[in-house]
């Protein structure tokens, strides 16, 4: 088989395979023709969707009659699909790729991320619009959990979305989230409870000496590029100009 074909996955294009010691692959292939299955507790199966389509990220609505869910491949989609019947629509913006719905706890309402945006549609009709004001739309946040009191539990990247994170509060159509982590915290993926008593975030321990140390390793790294830049390349500019064809002599 076509080993980049059997490798080949959705989303963030990682690989899921491993290879034991006698040489025996084990891989995910990569197909976008998956279905939506109930699974009970017992193990038994019920195929939801009658066709197969790239789903991932599926989320059932609070009165367990609709599935919210994101269908690749990119741009992604949401849909709503309808659980008795296996049939489902579009109902983010053609084009825009947009992922991970999330439902209201009155399952009147869907929160997805759309790019850099977070909208907000009610699935009983109309369009989606953004969840927030325009200086909102500005900032790396992902909603997590919609809670009971209307509001969002999310998390904030500072500084980008590979950056460190913090826990904030988002009321929908506020320009400004309320910050819940502590000065220097990076806390991300927050979940609540359901009695609203327990907040389970995960949280990059800091430690200043092992910090410094990465720090010391990328400057080395920095210094040792623009080094190797200056004896291999540049310098033979400096010395002999910019012509090409002289500069080729030094590689």
């Amino acid at each position: 088989m076509p080993v980049l074909e059997a490798f080949r996955t959705s989303g963030s294009g990682r690989s899921l395979f491993e290879v034991s010691d006698v040489g025996t692959l084990l891989y995910v292939p990569g197909t976008f023709q998956r279905k939506l299955v109930h699974v009970s507790r017992a193990g038994l199966e019920r195929v939801i969707t009658n066709e197969a389509r790239g789903y991932r990220f599926p989320t059932v609505s609070p009165d367990g009659r609709t599935i919210g869910v994101t269908v690749d491949p990119r741009p992604s989609e949401v849909w709503l699909i309808d659980r008795a019947r296996g049939t489902g629509a579009r109902v983010s913006e053609q084009g825009r790729h947009s992922i991970s719905p999330i439902w209201s706890p009155d399952g009147q309402h869907l929160i997805f991320s759309a790019f850099s945006d977070q909208m907000m549609i009610d699935v009983r009709g109309g369009p989606a619009r953004p969840l927030g004001a325009k200086s909102f739309a500005s900032r790396s946040i992902g909603v997590a959990q919609w809670l009971q009191d209307g509001r969002l539990l999310a998390q904030e990247g500072i500084g980008g979305w590979y950056g460190e994170r913090q826990l904030v509060l988002v009321t929908p159509g506020s320009a400004t989230p309320q910050v819940l982590s502590a000065p220097g915290a990076d806390e991300g993926m927050p979940a609540l409870s359901p009695d609203a008593r327990w907040l389970l975030v995960v949280t990059q321990a800091k430690r200043k000496a092992a910090e410094k140390v990465r720090r010391l390793m990328h400057y080395g790294q920095m210094f040792q590029s623009h080094s190797l830049h200056f004896f291999h390349l540049a310098s033979a500019d400096f010395l002999f100009g910019n012509d090409g064809t002289a500069r080729g002599a030094f590689g």
